[in-house]
């Protein structure tokens, strides 16, 4: 609703700093007089939004002129000291309590560095090309820091790859002398050759940017990372920043774990509303849950839903405290939390919160997540890196979701749709129009096969079998006869989003199966069974490579030509894994035709289970401090000048 005193005051250039715009102007006062109004009512309420702007407009351009100083790599939108002001009316926007305060000045300039070097380090560094790449093969346990800051960190996993320990990294006896250059030369050291470049995927490179943002924006470096390191051997690291990995029964795991997005009161068979229930271990399982002041083992009986998504309520068996919003559920074998993950209140200096758009500000770190079929599918038929982005916000404040600026690896300074569509989604699209042409090759003039026999003959009759059975109702001892028929291909040609030219993909098989299965006769097209896989392998061995049954629906798209008919099943996590059909062709009920692309607009389910309208962000914490306490022990530790 509008607001004849915003609308005013937020028409008057001369009140803010030169360096906003016009939508920045509105949202911060706007916000500035929900702050006023939420307090004691003022006695002049014009008046006070007056000083209030005057204050800020202050605050805003002292931080403008501490960052001309800075190194200024010329960001394409902004200019590092612009960006910091921008930054400095969000940080005011958002927690005008604890920052729009004249004794706060120095505790806003450590919030704002810590938000525009992110920024900077992803566009500059990570996005280089020749100072950050990606790990062969998206294999997690070949990441590495660049040559010159390797002798500082060590690997914890222990693994098979020249007995070298590899990924998460903990700072050596050498890194532990000088923490703060253990962090930094990831960043200062500049283009490496081949090889000897920072080697992480989309996470870890989260993770160092995170880390030099905040060490590079203390007045004390040093000081700050000794304090750091001092906190134990898995604090300062480099790992995942939603959550600390480990190996667990000989797999890598990490990432997010759950985390509750309500109060939980103490007491027996409790529901917990939670992010991330998805990666809850299957129940019964016993985890430790970490609040702010305190942790204890539980175990959660059962995983549910809410809202119609696998989000929900997880229920814990017995509960001895209250825990608060924003605790966690951390797995066994699995450190409780790094220096982003730390809950404690006195010494955190990230936080992990679900925020309305209307609170994203400049320097949050956002993930996002491709569709489910890329981390169920594509991810076992063709691993590629883009299951997912972590990536920065680069401009505030956001209007609408879809037009975000992201930079992240491989994202630079992008609208969000734009980074999906032309990223994200790249690869998942290629696979579905491969799988397109596999299907009109193999419907309408197939190869000779290279085997023909009876399905007992194949190698993964049982697992097959045991498909069908599911597939068409039929009891689990149903027979299934019929006759088996593989083909081979070189490859078909596809089109890829980020190619101007038609592809040939690998070579590959296919199999029909034409009999019953039990009381349910299907034909030679009612499925077709794809797998990418070099020729002359056995044609009846299909226990590996992966396969994807392709299926033609009864129901979808039931009066067009037959290819329209197909599909593939996949396991939706955020729908409780329910199996989803997803057609190759739009369908009546898209009002369209022709073949389906996925888009932004396809993606858009909530994984993580916060509350609908929010987004996910770690960002630098703020804390009111009534008593000055958590401000004097930034004080100590370096991050802020020793006195005011």
């Amino acid at each position: 609703m509008a607001d004849p005193l915003v609308d005013e005051l937020a028409a008057r250039p001369e009140l803010f700093a030169r360096e906003t715009d016009g939508a920045l102007r509105h949202w911060f006062t706007r916000r500035s007089l929900a702050y006023l109004r939420a307090g004691p009512a003022p006695a002049d309420e014009r008046a006070d939004l007056l000083a209030a702007l005057g204050l800020a407009r202050t605050l805003a351009a002292e931080v403008g002129v501490a960052l001309a100083a800075e190194p200024d790599p010329e960001l394409r939108r902004f200019t590092l000291s612009q960006l910091a002001v921008r930054a400095a009316y969000g940080a005011l926007g958002v927690h005008p309590k604890a920052l729009l305060r004249e004794d706060r000045a120095d505790y806003l300039l450590f919030i704002v560095k810590r938000r525009i070097f992110a920024v900077d380090r992803c566009r500059a560094n990570v996005n280089d090309g020749s100072e950050f790449t990606y790990p062969e093969a998206g294999d997690l346990l070949r990441q590495h820091p660049n040559a010159p800051a390797l002798p500082s960190w060590v690997g914890v996993t222990v693994a098979p790859l020249g007995g070298v320990n590899r990924y998460p990294f903990v700072l050596t006896a050498a890194g532990l002398a000088n923490p703060d250059q253990a962090v930094t030369t990831m960043f200062t050291a500049g283009a490496q050759p081949e090889g000897d470049e920072n080697v992480f995927d989309c996470a870890g490179a989260a993770m160092t940017v995170h880390t030099d943002a905040l060490v590079e924006a203390a007045v004390a470096p040093a000081t700050l990372a000794a304090a750091l390191a001092a906190e134990g051997p898995r604090y300062l690291a480099i790992d995942h920043p939603f959550g600390s990995a480990a190996v667990v029964d000989n797999t890598l795991v990490q990432g997010a774990t759950p985390i509750t997005v309500a109060a939980a009161a103490a007491g027996d068979h409790v529901d917990v509303p939670v992010a991330f229930a998805w990666t809850t271990p299957p129940p019964p399982a016993t985890m430790m849950l970490i609040g702010p002041t305190q942790e204890e083992q539980v175990v959660v009986e059962s995983v549910g839903w809410a809202n119609g998504q696998y989000t929900g309520t997880i229920r814990i068996a017995h509960l001895g405290a209250d825990y608060p919003a924003g605790s966690r559920l951390v797995p066994p074998g699995r450190p409780a939390f790094h220096l982003i993950t730390d809950p404690r209140p006195d010494t955190a200096l990230f936080e992990q919160v679900f925020v309305p758009d209307d609170e994203i500000q400049i320097g949050d770190h956002v993930y996002l997540a491709s569709h489910p079929i890329h981390r169920n599918i594509l991810s076992v038929l063709a691993p590629t890196p883009w299951g997912g982005e972590h990536a920065f916000v680069c401009d505030a404040p956001v209007t609408r979701r879809d037009t975000m600026l992201i930079s992240g690896h491989g994202v630079s300074e992008q609208p969000l749709r734009h980074a999906v569509d032309t990223k994200l989604l790249v690869d998942s699209n290629a696979l579905i129009d491969i799988l397109r042409n596999v299907l009109r090759r193999q419907l309408t003039t197939p190869a000779a096969p290279v085997w023909t026999g009876p399905f007992a003959d194949l190698s993964l009759a049982a697992d097959l079998g045991a498909r069908l059975r599911d597939r068409y109702g039929e009891p689990d001892d149903a027979p299934i006869v019929g006759t088996c028929k593989v083909y081979e291909y070189p490859g078909v040609e596809f089109d890829r989003a980020d190619s101007v030219e038609r592809l040939m993909s690998k070579p590959f098989q296919t199999m029909t199966f034409e009999g019953t299965v039990g009381a349910a006769a299907l034909d030679a097209h009612t499925f077709v069974l794809y797998r990418g896989v070099e020729l002359g392998h056995s044609p009846t061995d299909w226990s590996s490579p992966p396969y994807l049954p392709l299926e033609r629906s009864e129901t979808v798209n039931a009066g067009r030509p037959e290819l329209e008919r197909f599909g593939f099943y996949y396991r939706d996590d955020t729908r409780a894994f329910t199996e989803v059909f997803l057609p190759l062709f739009h369908t009546d009920a898209d009002r369209r035709s022709g073949v389906r692309r996925l888009t932004y607009d396809d993606i858009t389910q909530q994984l993580y289970g916060g509350p609908t309208g929010t987004a996910f962000v770690t960002r630098p914490r703020v804390v009111d401090d009534p008593t000055g306490s958590y401000v004097a022990s930034l004080r100590q530790k370096g991050a802020l000048p020793a006195t005011p």
